[in-house]
């Protein structure tokens, strides 16, 4: 699974917001090993500004409901 962009995030509903919360890998953790040390930094940082991104916005719309947790499941 990709990392959404900033925008993306800034525009999603919280059903989407609490998909990227769940499902979305570590960051970093999906990148390749082939990338140069520069490269991987800069991704990581990205990847690591969005998911805080997505946490803030997680934490705003107050978290799970138990009927968005059932919708979101927790197999991707």
């Amino acid at each position: 699974m990709n990392y959404p962009t900033t925008e993306e995030v800034k525009n999603a509903n919280h059903v989407q917001i609490c998909t990227w919360y769940r499902h979305l890998p570590s960051p970093g953790s999906n990148l390749s090993n082939s990338m140069d040390q520069d490269e991987f930094s800069k991704k990581i940082t990205e990847q690591g500004e969005v998911m805080n991104l997505i946490c803030e916005k997680f934490k705003e719309g107050g978290g799970f409901t138990p009927e968005i947790s059932k919708m979101v499941g927790w197999e991707w």
